[in-house]
């Protein structure tokens, strides 16, 4: 296969996040968008293939379908859009295609693939992503007719639940975080009014903010946890990607910073002066507040 096929294999590969690659063809798009990037796209009423071309690409009810020559004519492009969106998006290679070096070029964009053998008897590799499947249909040469295309490259399936499930999980450490923000203002109200520990009240006050701290840290467990929870289950689902945890992990960044600024206004406030009179009782407080889950002082 000639290096010409490399750009056009890219073309039809897909990541987790199904963001548009070299000619912005991906999945969703609509009939007017492909247009714009393909002009020579031709409508056609079905495949006219009754070999594996056409077994693969003709269940197309109730859809549109075109179809385009690419380069030179050796590889062909198909578009199947479903309610105005493109649903499947087809490449054949014809016989001349160096099967090998597109497999080579797939495993170096996406990693092994899991290899399977179709009902025709004819070798598939699959490489699963979040929102789509990229298919590396291997056609049997003995099983071919003369003419019959040695490859199969497919962009297909619907999006999943990943755009959903990442806003959930971000939505949950933004939660992490706004439990953090919202823990300053306590912290550094108590050292502005507070600059020795000598009544009652300043202790009644301490011990509102150690019990805010700590109530703070029951609930910052429950929210940050359960992202891998839900990240956990949406893998094994197959609904997210270890690439889908860039995001996810930014945002455990961005809160595990905001946490140790906090950390270090709790230090401040636990190491307020006191008087001798209530240091027995501040220090109860500290100890409580550092090794306990609930502010039983």
């Amino acid at each position: 296969m000639r290096h010409h096929y490399l750009p056009l294999i890219l073309l039809t590969a897909c990541s987790s996040d199904p963001g548009p690659r070299r000619g912005e063809i991906h999945l969703g798009m609509d009939l007017d968008s492909v247009r714009a990037l393909h002009p020579d796209l031709r409508e056609v009423e079905s495949i006219e293939d009754d070999g594996p071309v056409g077994e693969e690409l003709g269940d197309v009810a109730e859809s549109e379908m075109f179809d385009r020559a690419a380069d030179d004519g050796m590889l062909r492009e198909y578009f199947v859009f479903r309610e105005g969106r493109l649903g499947t998006y087809g490449a054949t290679y014809d016989e001349t295609a160096t099967i090998r070096e597109i497999v080579a070029e797939l495993e170096l964009e996406h990693g092994p693939p899991t290899t399977a053998r179709s009902l025709m008897g004819s070798s598939v590799q699959m490489w699963e992503r979040s929102a789509y499947t990229l298919s590396l249909l291997v056609l049997d040469r003995s099983k071919l007719r003369p003419g019959e295309p040695a490859a199969l490259l497919f962009l297909k399936g619907e999006p999943s639940g990943s755009a959903p499930l990442l806003m959930l999980l971000l939505g949950l450490i933004g939660l992490g975080l706004l439990n953090v923000l919202t823990a300053f203002p306590s912290m550094y109200g108590f050292s502005s009014k507070v600059r020795r520990i000598q009544s009652e009240s300043d202790m009644n006050h301490f011990k509102r903010v150690a019990a805010r701290s700590m109530y703070g840290a029951l609930v910052q467990i429950v929210v940050l946890v359960a992202p891998n929870l839900v990240f956990a289950w949406g893998s094994i689902a197959g609904h997210l990607t270890w690439a889908d945890a860039g995001p996810v992990v930014v945002a455990y960044v961005v809160v595990l910073g905001a946490s140790m600024m906090l950390k270090r206004a709790e230090s401040q406030v636990q190491a307020c002066l006191v008087t001798d009179e209530l240091r027995a009782e501040k220090e109860h407080v500290v100890e409580v507040w550092r090794t306990r889950p609930f502010p039983k002082f």
